[in-house]
């Protein structure tokens, strides 16, 4: 059975993706902030490790708990949103089809109970 990993071309695509991804994370006044003080290329790495596994690829996470990285940032839900409208333009301007789109934005659903900490 082919992964939704392997449609979009699996660790390349999703390594262009998450450069992307970070290049206008880090660019917008609005969340820059987040990623002033840590290191980018640990934090790409296990956003490419996150993104692989949530498309079916290898699953060989190995950061903390999404509650425990993002527990000290005090991220609202604007930001989320703000960071998850990122990702999802840059998986649209990868040409990744909207099937796959769908269910990486379920997941960033089910992921914000972890990642959000400020209730404003």
């Amino acid at each position: 059975m082919t992964t939704d990993y392997d449609r979009i071309g699996g660790g390349a695509a999703v390594g262009t993706v998450v450069e992307e991804f970070y290049r206008r994370l880090t660019a917008d006044d609005e969340v820059s902030h987040y990623f002033k003080d840590v290191s980018l290329p640990v934090l790409k790495r296990h956003q490419a490790l996150m993104i692989t596994s949530i498309l079916g690829g290898p699953d060989r996470y190995d950061g903390r708990a999404l509650d425990e990285a993002h527990a000290p940032l005090n991220i609202s839900h604007a930001d989320y949103d703000r960071v998850g409208s990122h990702l999802m333009a840059c998986l649209v301007d990868a040409g990744v089809p909207r099937d796959i789109r769908d269910r990486v934005g379920t997941a960033l659903g089910q992921a914000r109970a972890s990642i959000v900490t400020l209730q404003s």
